[in-house]
């Protein structure tokens, strides 16, 4: 016995949020876009439920202590939970070496990651901030 599917293209499974919420939409390895709105391209950028900004020049090569200027951007923080989406495995690990004495949780993961587990985060209401580095 085979049943037929409803149609799908009409059910709309996108969370309820606060008007003005971020939610990220869609993702490459170059660029977001947040809220059908905004598209980021080859920025590093801080994104919240209210605040989306740039952080720091992606320009690594030109900065020694890329790095730092990150844990930095990310010691300021005061969301209770903290992601950062990164897809350069070496700048990964510095980072992880360099925050592993933060007080709040912090999760470093690929920047498709991120954007997912930020969504999720933001969905259910929890105070989060997602770094992505594209640089």
């Amino acid at each position: 016995m085979t049943s037929k599917l409803p149609n799908l293209s009409s059910i709309d499974i996108t969370p309820l949020l606060d008007e003005g919420t971020n939610l990220i939409i869609s993702y490459s390895d170059g660029g977001v876009k947040i809220n059908n709105q905004a598209v980021l391209l080859s920025k590093n950028i801080v994104i919240t439920k209210s605040e989306i900004s740039e952080f720091i020049d992606a320009q690594k090569d030109l900065d020694q202590n890329y790095s730092n200027n990150i844990i930095k951007a990310i010691s300021v923080r005061e969301e209770s939970v903290i992601i950062i989406g990164i897809n350069d495995e070496n700048l990964k690990d510095e980072i992880l070496t360099k925050a592993q004495f933060f007080s709040k949780p912090l999760e470093v993961m690929s920047i498709k990651a991120a954007c997912r587990t930020y969504n999720v985060l933001i969905s259910e209401d929890r105070d989060v901030a997602c770094i992505l580095v594209f640089g």
